[in-house]
């Protein structure tokens, strides 16, 4: 029987008939308006769809309280114009299989021959042009057939309240990109798909409100997939079910250049992917709170959250999930009584800062697979009160100017050392840089900067350089007074001592100049070598001439050697 001739069958009954007392419905299309009620079907009972019906761009179909739709087989409805059902709460509207009884009776009179299964046919499915269609308390059962979900919207921001999905093969709620639903109060439960609800954009968690869940074998849970955060957003611990807070993503989410993403307190963020993870290009701001922090941690994690996939007791690993990025582009973000654990994957940080004007306060970095915090290009973050535990390593990257902003910050049992670790200057840093053990980790109890081996290098050839030019400006100073000792013809005692020492520091400014030399001098050497200066400056030897044999040779071998020159078997001048 097609659609159209439903609205002339009135309080119609039937009895005694073999393969059931009801009307079947072919398949086809509606592109009119039509309403239909108990009243329009055979003894008050259901309608069997014996074939796929589409409501059409142009068609509007209405369905009264306590209306049933039995499919007999894969069958399927579509929407691409309108459907309303106005359901009460004792007597819904309901899609099911023609094996269920449990509503309009036995219709295909076969007693307890059949029983009702998950998977007995297809679903309803809305596309773009449905958005006006409304479901309030509406019940839909054994769908999800072929890996199709029981109610699925395709970019069709429908309204679905009051409304219960059960029994469903596969997810029992599926939204598609750029869909913004309003889902309230539905009910999501016995499902056997990969999780309650699945779709691709964070925004459509905004219309979920006081939603449940409960016996769905592939978990009681959001999960959402690549997803794209193309504009403000808060995910707010009332938009999950059973507001548990629970987020599951399925791959990365990015965050949008001039986008701000907010995460209140409560919010538990879980991932499944080694390359998933949380890309900010635009803010995000966590607001955690102590006590109530925002998590964010593997989908196995069943310390936040409990048991979310409902397979039994698990413990998250190292390496699960990739962590927490900013981009060189990213605007100021704070992450303020934040938990992560069990990112890290393939050894890559679990939180890693380019952009500038980061702030970290209370956030604890447990179990990853690499660095707890990285920092690389112009991040200077302020990180105060934060905890770096049982990581391949605690914080590096960390330029010589940013320590400034560490304060108060703790690190243990982290396998690659529980210490900052310097590997760059930073630029710009000031003539006087400030550094105590308040700005290092653990603070003044086993404190520990470690500076990358480039850097140490750097920094001692930047020493050799002072001395240098000290040995130069000292030098200069000598030639002078040598020259003018010349000019007056006077020559006092010793002065061969501070001529021979003369070609000997001039020896060693070429050596540090060609950069032949693998020895640089210390701090004692350079106050040894500068007493020197200042004692034959006053005229006086610095120490007593070793005479040849000759005695009488006042141009005899004077050993002017350094201690540290002897110890090391440098030449006697």
């Amino acid at each position: 029987m097609p659609f159209n001739a439903l609205p002339g069958f009135t309080n119609n009954t039937a009895t005694g008939n073999t393969n059931g007392d009801y009307l079947a419905i072919s398949a086809g299309t509606l592109n009119t308006t039509l309403a239909l009620g108990p009243a329009n079907s055979l003894n008050n009972g259901a309608f069997v769809l014996v074939g796929d019906i589409t409501i059409g761009g142009s068609g509007v179909l209405n369905l009264a309280a306590g209306t049933v739709f039995k499919a007999s087989g894969l069958r399927a409805v579509g929407v691409d114009g309108a459907l309303h059902c106005a359901g009460t709460a004792a007597n819904p509207v309901v899609f099911t299989s023609l094996d269920d009884d449990a509503y309009a009776g036995d219709t295909n009179k076969n007693g307890a021959a059949t029983s009702p299964s998950a998977g007995q046919w297809h679903g309803l499915s809305f596309t773009t042009t449905a958005d006006a269609s409304t479901l309030d308390n509406v019940r839909v059962r054994y769908a999800g057939n072929g890996s199709v979900a029981a109610v699925a919207l395709a970019q069709a921001d429908i309204s679905l309240t009051h409304a219960t999905i059960e029994f469903s093969a596969w997810t029992g709620l599926f939204l598609g990109p750029t869909t913004y639903p309003i889902v309230n109060r539905v009910c999501l439960q016995q499902l056997r798909g990969s999780g309650a609800r699945r779709w691709r954009r964070n925004r459509c968690t905004a219309g979920f409100t006081l939603c449940t869940a409960a016996g769905n074998a592939g978990g009681n849970y959001i999960r959402l997939a690549s997803s794209n955060v193309t504009s403000n957003e808060v995910l707010a611990p009332a938009n999950t079910l059973n507001a548990t807070g629970v987020f599951v993503f399925a791959s990365s989410v990015t965050v949008n250049p001039g986008v701000t993403l907010t995460l209140p307190a409560g919010d538990i963020l879980k991932w499944t992917g080694t390359s998933s993870g949380l890309f900010i290009n635009g803010t995000v701001t966590c607001n955690g709170a102590q006590g109530n922090p925002v998590v964010f941690t593997s989908i196995d994690d069943d310390s936040a959250g409990g048991d979310t996939t409902n397979n039994g007791p698990t413990v998250g690993s190292p390496g699960t999930w990739r962590g927490i990025a900013t981009n060189g582009g990213a605007g100021p973000c704070t992450l303020t009584n934040v938990v992560l654990r069990y990112g890290g994957a393939s050894g890559l940080p679990a939180i890693s800062l380019i952009a500038q004007g980061a702030v970290l306060s209370g956030v604890s970095v447990q179990s990853c697979q690499g660095a707890a915090l990285d920092l690389s290009g112009n991040a200077r973050p302020t990180v105060s009160g934060c905890t770096f535990s049982n990581n391949a390593r605690a914080v590096d990257g960390v330029p010589l100017d940013a320590l400034t902003a560490f304060t108060g910050n703790t690190a243990s049992g982290n396998s690659g050392g529980n210490y900052l670790r310097v590997t760059s200057g930073g630029a710009g840093v000031a003539p006087v840089l400030s550094i105590g053990p308040a700005n290092l980790l653990n603070g003044t109890s086993g404190h520990r900067l470690c500076l990358e081996h480039r850097h140490r290098q750097r920094a001692d050839r930047d020493v050799r350089r002072r001395h240098r030019r000290e040995v130069c400006r000292r030098l200069f100073a000598l030639d002078q007074w040598r020259a003018a000792l010349q000019r007056d013809g006077g020559q006092p005692r010793g002065v061969h001592v501070a001529t021979r020492r003369c070609v000997r520091w001039r020896h060693h400014e070429q050596w540090w100049r060609d950069g032949a030399g693998s020895r640089r001098l210390g701090r004692h050497d350079v106050r040894q070598q500068l007493r020197r200066q200042r004692a034959h400056l006053h005229g006086h030897p610095v120490r007593r001439c070793r005479w040849s044999p000759r005695g009488d040779d006042v141009r005899g071998r004077c050993d002017v050697r350094s201690r540290h020159d002897r110890k090391l078997g440098g030449r006697r001048h």
